[in-house]
């Protein structure tokens, strides 16, 4: 049997962000958030 290898999925949305309304200073801010949460395993 293989070992259990854990994996984390995140989910960016669910196509509520409109791009129009996403300044590359939000999409930055977003992203940094997303990153930090994959970094902390949650």
């Amino acid at each position: 049997m293989p070992e259990f290898v854990p994996v984390i999925a995140l989910h960016g949305g669910a196509g509520t962000i409109l791009k129009a309304n996403m300044t590359p200073e939000k999409e930055a801010a977003y992203h940094a958030g997303l990153r930090e949460c994959l970094q902390a395993g949650l």
